[in-house]
């Protein structure tokens, strides 16, 4: 059995997709049309990342999944926490269990254990009941590289193969905030 903390557990089953962030969304997948991201600043182009200025990489779906703003820190250490919002419009509850990347050797769904004093702990999977959303952010969950093979440059990009059980794997792309960030710069906008 999984070792997830009872408090993450209820947490992530207690959010009505509805009331999860306020964010008012559509069913579009791409956004590219919306006027408020006229100062959003183009990704770097370099070592393999790509350069987005449609936004359409903020909302990834897949069989009623939704996740956006993946964001993590820039950071020239070996290892990246990488942030993110679910929400499962499914009928069915879902298992997020890491993934795979070409920036890291692992990717790792982590979270803080009662049992560890507080350190961050592999959490095997994480759910998330069908109708409900959660958002990986500091402090909280999130997920976990490990063995980064570059550094992590602020308006960088990467991509993340997310595996959700048991529906397969979601691409999903990352966006590299400034090492103090506490946000995604979008979050707050709508989908």
């Amino acid at each position: 059995m999984p070792r997830i903390p009872l408090l993450l557990l209820a947490l992530c089953l207690a959010v009505p997709v509805a009331a999860a962030d306020g964010h008012a969304h559509d069913d579009h997948a791409e956004h590219s049309d919306h006027d408020d991201h006229e100062n959003h600043e183009d990704h770097a182009n370099d070592g393999g990342h790509t350069g987005h200025d449609d936004h359409s990489d903020h909302l990834a779906r897949l069989d009623g999944v939704e996740v956006l703003h993946a964001w993590t820190r820039a950071t020239s250490d070996d290892s990246a926490a990488v942030y993110l919002e679910v929400r499962n419009e499914s009928d069915a509850e879902i298992r997020i269990s890491g993934g795979t990347t070409d920036m890291a050797a692992s990717v790792e769904v982590f979270g803080a254990s009662l049992t560890a004093g507080g350190d961050p702990v592999s959490l095997d999977v994480f759910p998330v009941a069908a109708g409900a959303a959660f958002a990986f952010d500091p402090g909280g969950v999130f997920l976990h590289l490990d063995g980064l093979t570059e550094r992590l440059e602020k308006g960088a990009d990467f991509a993340i193969a997310l595996s959700i059980e048991p529906l397969g794997t979601l691409d999903i792309t990352v966006e590299v905030e400034a090492a103090n960030a506490t946000q995604h710069s979008h979050a707050g906008h709508n989908h």
